[in-house]
């Protein structure tokens, strides 16, 4: 496994990265946060890749998008999704 941060190249992996309605209740989904990493230069979309499968997605938060999580400003995790549908 290895860690990626998300390059628009990357696409083809988010079009193809599925998760539950269930896990919907409790994370954004990844295209839609991608939409906001495209907007916001303190997000970073994180992709875990299973050699070419796109097995887990994160998105890292800095500075001012910190704050209304947490007090330290360095980074924080959110929108993070596991892909039960993996082939």
């Amino acid at each position: 496994m290895r860690l990626k941060f998300y390059e628009e190249k990357d696409d083809y992996l988010i079009d193809r990265y599925t998760i539950t309605e269930e896990q919907l209740r409790y994370t954004m989904s990844p295209k839609a946060s991608i939409e906001l990493v495209k907007q916001d230069k303190d997000r970073h979309a994180v992709l875990v890749l299973d050699e070419d499968k796109l097995v887990s997605f994160f998105v890292l938060h800095e500075n001012e998008g910190v704050k209304p999580y947490s007090l330290n400003e360095q980074s924080i995790l959110t929108s993070f999704s596991g892909c039960p549908n993996i082939r």
